[in-house]
């Protein structure tokens, strides 16, 4: 069963969960939305469906702010 970010049961998770971003760059984005993802599941003590939209939200802003740059770690020390 997937989870809409309002917590409801839904057939698939919306495509866009993250800001709308200008791509520069998607080399390691995939690996960053896992990473992220990873991250923000870590910290929850119970994982059900509200939590695991919030994270995957999380997670894909993220992964758009990787997007943004050029290069695999640029976007870490950029504003």
């Amino acid at each position: 069963m997937a989870v809409a970010p309002g917590g409801t049961s839904a057939s698939a998770i919306p495509a866009r969960l993250g800001p709308e971003t200008r791509v520069v760059d998607t080399l390691g984005a995939g690996d960053v939305l896992h990473g992220a993802l990873a991250h923000h599941l870590s910290g929850l003590g119970r994982i059900d469906g509200p939590a695991f939209a919030k994270a995957l939200a999380r997670a894909a802003a993220v992964a758009s702010r990787a997007c943004a740059s050029f290069g695999t770690r640029v976007w870490l020390t950029a504003d």
